[in-house]
């Protein structure tokens, strides 16, 4: 939702600014907001691949077991690896 776009654009407005200013950051992405008692909330995993997108190095999906071919779907064009 626009929540999630909101976030994903700092998330790529910290990626331009460090980028610009050539200081190397990691920028790990976390969903434990998006925990319930029976997992992670169905808003997480949308998240995390507005995060990668946006430029987030690693994402963590908090007490997740996300299947690989959501996995592979959040890797970054640019080769950076996702955590999980």
């Amino acid at each position: 939702g626009a929540q999630r776009r909101a976030d994903a654009r700092r998330v790529a407005a910290v990626r331009v600014a460090g980028d610009e200013l050539g200081v190397p950051i990691f920028i790990n992405a976390r969903t434990d907001v998006f925990m319930t008692d029976a997992g992670l909330d169905a808003e997480a995993v949308p998240r995390l691949r507005a995060y990668v997108e946006a430029g987030a190095d690693g994402v963590y999906p908090s007490c997740a077991t996300i299947s690989a071919p959501s996995r592979r779907s959040m890797r970054q064009p640019n080769g950076r690896s996702t955590s999980s």
